[in-house]
């Protein structure tokens, strides 16, 4: 009888796998082992990432708060700057800034750190910082009107040259200035008594100079005090207008000979001796040297006939030939006529506009005032007499008329100046900024 047939095979299939499934099955559990690991070791990274997010931006507020701080230490540094050269009516150079604010050398924000430096300018001082105008930008003066001035910042964006030079000039409100120029009691009083004091002192102990020009300065009858205002702190000014005044209505040129002629009358003559304030070196200096100094500083501009009007564009014609005057002979060393100008100080600090009211005030103030005279003394050759409230209304009546009057002038007279200035008369500032 054979004996029965073994079944371990049988069996051993039915209770595992065999040898290759088992190689299978220990292959995918690792890869599932690692996979889980693999999820393991992203989960701490990711959580790592959002982590990092408040650092970055904590980084990026300490960046722009210490830009900000930068900002703010070049704005004073500019400030600084220019109230250093303020006293003295200096001018600044682009490069000067450039080595002060930016010594880095990236001037790649200096028009933002302007802009915030004439805000605390204006705030703070009642100044403010400007462009001076270049030569070619004067010489275009008066060709255009209002609406074309004020296009001149947007040309020189564009590419035009400018003159990288700037100066420091009153931010105050013309209404504020002509207040502050308003006589006041207690000033007069107060400056008065000042001087008494002085005068006083002086009899027992010679007072210095700077002791009585800061009485002086303290003096007045307002709060600017330009009735006095310090020894040599205005005149010098005062005759500058003048100056600037007398180019103005000849045409925004005037030659040297025909000025000192205009200026002979009022005593200024080349030994004449100019008197200047306390902050400059040179306390006193002859009428040609103060010409000088007012061209140092910007207000005036000496030239050569013939190179200002290559400078207009314009074509002169030749001399005739024959005896010419003795004023046509007062030239140069080499025969070249000489012609004064407006620098650009005087059109970023003063303006056409403003010199020509002034000129116009003077006349008609002195053309009112003789008016009134003779109004006073035709009523004062009245036989008849004439009750009080009729006498207050006739003078209302004539001061009413005399403003009127004075109006009409004034209309006139500006049209002369801007007549014989030879154009629109440009106001402070335009195509500066």
């Amino acid at each position: 009888m054979a004996p029965p047939v073994k079944r371990y095979s049988a069996r051993r299939s039915a209770a595992g796998p065999s040898q290759s499934q088992a190689t299978a099955r220990g292959t995918q559990g690792r890869t599932q082992a690692s996979q889980a690991t693999q999820r393991g070791r992203r989960a701490p990274v990711e959580e790592e990432e959002e982590e990092e997010e408040p650092e970055q931006a904590e980084d990026e507020e300490d960046e722009e708060g210490g830009a900000a701080e930068e900002n703010d230490r070049r704005v004073s540094l500019l400030v600084r700057l220019a109230l250093s050269v303020e006293h003295s009516r200096g001018s600044l150079r682009r490069e000067q800034i450039n080595k002060v604010v930016f010594p880095n050398g990236n001037t790649r924000g200096f028009a933002t750190i302007l802009n915030d430096a004439n805000i605390q300018l204006r705030k703070v001082f009642g100044l403010e910082l400007v462009e001076l105008m270049t030569r070619a930008e004067r010489d275009q003066v008066g060709g255009a009107e209002d609406g074309a001035d004020k296009d001149a910042p947007a040309r020189r964006k564009k590419g035009a040259a400018s003159s990288k030079t700037y100066i420091v000039r009153s931010a105050l409100d013309p209404s504020l200035i002509a207040f502050a120029n308003k006589p006041d009691p207690d000033i007069t009083a107060a400056g008065q008594a000042d001087l008494d004091r002085l005068a006083t002192r002086n009899n027992l102990v010679n007072a210095d100079d700077d002791e009585i020009i800061a009485a002086f300065s303290r003096a007045g009858t307002s709060i600017l005090g330009w009735d006095l205002g310090g020894e040599g702190e205005s005149d010098w000014y005062n005759i500058m207008c003048v100056i600037l005044g007398l180019i103005l209505v000849n045409g925004r040129s005037i030659a040297d000979h025909t000025l000192k002629r205009l200026l002979k009358p009022l005593g200024l003559t080349a030994t004449t001796e100019m008197l200047l304030p306390i902050t400059t070196p040179k306390r006193k200096m002859k009428f040609p040297d103060f010409l000088g100094h007012l061209m140092k500083l910007g207000y005036i501009e000496r030239q050569r006939a013939a190179a200002a009007a290559v400078a207009a564009g314009a074509t002169q014609q030749p001399r005739k030939r024959g005896r010419q005057s003795q004023a046509t002979q007062d030239d140069d060393e080499d025969g070249a006529a000489v012609e004064w100008r407006w620098g650009s100080r005087a059109h970023a600090e003063i303006g056409e506009k403003a010199v020509a009211e002034f000129m116009v005030d003077f006349m008609v103030e002195r053309a009112i005032r003789d008016a009134a005279k003779q109004l006073r003394r035709q009523a004062q050759t009245q036989e008849e007499e004439e009750e009080e409230g009729d006498e207050t209304a006739e003078r209302a009546k004539d001061r009413a008329a005399l403003d009127e009057r004075g109006q009409k002038m004034r209309e006139v007279m500006m049209r002369d100046v801007e007549r014989s200035a030879g154009g629109h008369l440009s106001e402070v500032g335009k195509g500066m900024r």
